[in-house]
């Protein structure tokens, strides 16, 4: 028996003390999942991790102090010696005034400027050497596109996205006869260093699927996604990342066998997350951002072939469905939610939507307010769950924003948005008849989407910069 007295059968009550923005993210990530993990594994390792966290910053905070105390011996033996008379005021003088600039007016402004340009040029080599490996720095006809562009974002104290999708960086030949429309590896990480300049006026990026195409060696491919991640670590702001049909590299090879395929896991490795399902908060806007995998597909291998290969099959496992309806249900009731997935979840399932219906119930008894008892029994990925949001207010499901179509597309028969967005590179047409409806090295090539949530005006607005239109819509009981 336990000797432990647990006598207190109230809830947790804990006073509102502390800045959450103050605590370290990777040990907010753990302390999240100790909060809704389901298994003792799992929270175990949480709290072990969070713990190891702590220790390697006040590890960090004791090489600082060290720093600090260093630099303060240093200070008071360079007083000591002025006092002995060791410091010559012309020389100071001197030091104060550089060749053909204007003088500093003390000689630490001049120390300080001087670690800046250090600091810059530091960050400049980062970007040189990140485009040296990507062949090529940033061609100047996208940096005038920003320039061009770039005061139109504003800054308004709205939730502002750079969204990104369907980047597909190889080689990109369309259709029969085959038509080269140019290199589209390299125009892809010239979009992302594009996205780069945008990322310094929003709150956050979306890479949203189709990073990489998936036509070339699988080691390529996982190249190709690791160059992805390397540039967007140059952003000034976080970047979060979803999974597409094309990212594991099997896209159009036959059979679709272990050795021409990326797993899950190596994906996640590389964009250096635990999860593609993805939860954003924004307290001051009372919204919540879900960032949902439909293509979560369970790697079977029945002979040694993948059953659901990501390049046919878009399936909603019942993780994914469990995340969606968790973090509905924990939903303030005063918060609205926008979904951002690789492309709009199908209304029926098919041979290649695979839950679909059992997502689309999930949203919709959130937005109407209903309870439902939402079953699939496909094999493999079963869901049999009860969602009731019968005791909460209607009309808080903004909607979807996807790709995947490489067209602008709208619909609001489900009675939310349904927004689909067009791909980044322009060399697959639309209609895929061989002809680009947008033209290389001119604006119609280029495509940027500023996503606008406003939940006291209950606005969505898309910006779009470059070929194609913006979209303007209301919410929270919509009009169009």
């Amino acid at each position: 028996m336990s000797d432990t007295n647990y006598r207190d059968p109230t809830h947790n009550n804990f006073p509102n003390d502390y800045d959450k923005t103050n605590v370290d993210t990777r040990v907010l990530t753990r302390t999240r999942a100790v909060r809704e993990k389901m298994y003792g594994i799992d929270t175990r390792e949480a709290m072990a991790q969070a713990e190891e966290i702590n220790s390697v910053v006040a590890n960090e905070a004791k090489k600082v102090a060290n720093e600090v105390e260093q630099r303060q011996t240093d200070l008071e033996n360079r007083y000591e010696d002025q006092i002995a008379g060791n410091t010559d005021i012309n020389e100071v003088i001197d030091a104060r005034r550089p060749l053909a600039t204007n003088p500093y007016e003390t000689l630490g402004e001049r120390l300080n400027a001087m670690t800046e340009q250090t600091e810059d040029a530091i960050r400049q080599k980062n970007h040189d050497d990140v485009f040296k490996a990507l062949e090529g720095g940033m061609h100047q006809y996208l940096i005038d596109f920003y320039e061009n562009n770039r005061n139109e974002i504003g800054n308004d104290g709205s939730v502002k996205i750079n969204l990104i999708n369907d980047l597909h960086a190889q080689k990109s030949v369309y259709p029969s006869p085959l038509v080269d429309h140019g290199e589209s590896a390299k125009r892809a990480f010239q979009y992302l260093l594009l996205h780069g300049l945008f990322s310094k006026h929003v709150d956050f990026s979306i890479i949203n699927g189709d990073q990489i195409h998936g036509r070339e060696p699988i080691q390529l491919c996982k190249d190709r996604n690791q160059s992805i991640k390397s540039i967007c670590n140059l952003y000034d702001s976080p970047v979060y990342y979803n999974l597409g049909n094309h990212e594991d590299g099997d896209c159009y090879k036959v059979p679709k066998t272990r050795e021409n395929l990326i797993t899950k896991q190596e994906l996640l490795d590389i964009y250096g997350i635990s999860s593609f399902n993805q939860s954003i908060i924004s307290e001051e806007q009372k919204l919540k951002i879900l960032i949902v995998s439909v293509y979560d597909n369970p790697e079977i291998y029945v002979d040694g072939v993948n059953i659901h290969p990501r390049d046919q099959h878009s399936v909603i496992t019942n993780q994914t469905f469990d995340f969606v309806k968790k973090e509905l249900e924990a939903t303030p009731d005063d918060y609205y939610v926008l979904a951002i997935m690789h492309n709009v979840i199908s209304s029926n399932d098919s041979d290649y939507s695979v839950n679909h219906y059992a997502l689309t119930r999930l949203f919709t008894n959130f937005n109407q307010s209903t309870s439902e008892h939402i079953t699939s029994n496909l094999p493999y990925y079963s869901i049999d769950s009860t969602v009731d949001f019968s005791n909460h207010p209607k009309n808080r499901f903004i909607g979807i924003i996807g790709g995947h179509r490489h067209k602008d597309e709208y619909d609001n028969s489900r009675g939310w948005h349904d927004i689909t967005r067009t791909c980044q590179v322009c060399s697959d047409p639309s209609d895929h008849t061989g002809t680009p409806i947008r033209v290389l090295d001119t604006e119609t090539e280029l495509i940027t989407d500023i996503v606008t949530i406003d939940t006291e005006e209950k606005k969505l607005y898309i910006k779009r910069f470059g070929y194609g239109e913006s979209l303007d819509l209301s919410f929270g009981g919509m009009t169009e």
